[in-house]
């Protein structure tokens, strides 16, 4: 019953997890795939990290960590620097 419970104010409290993601047969033409936290996606578009990444197809992990840079600047902006959410990639 505890565990019931639980999971009752978890979904009250809007804390449950649940992943968006979008499936996509890959092909020669696509450049770059990104696995990335919330924490990212908060602030940065789709096409926000498309631009990034594709600035550094050279580089591609020096892109990853601008995203993660990126995103945290974004973080201190929006909330005075008072919290990051996880920032996470994977590119």
């Amino acid at each position: 019953i505890i565990i019931i419970i639980i999971i009752i104010i978890i979904i009250i409290l809007g804390l449950k997890a649940i992943p968006e993601f979008k499936s996509h047969e890959l092909t020669s033409s696509d450049l770059f795939v990104v696995w990335a936290s919330d924490g990212i996606w908060e602030w940065l578009s789709n096409s926000t990290v498309a631009r990034i990444l594709y600035r550094n197809l050279g580089e591609i992990s020096k892109g990853g960590e601008t995203l993660v840079e990126e995103a945290r600047k974004m973080w201190d902006l929006k909330t005075n620097k008072a919290y990051h959410d996880d920032i996470t990639c994977v590119v």
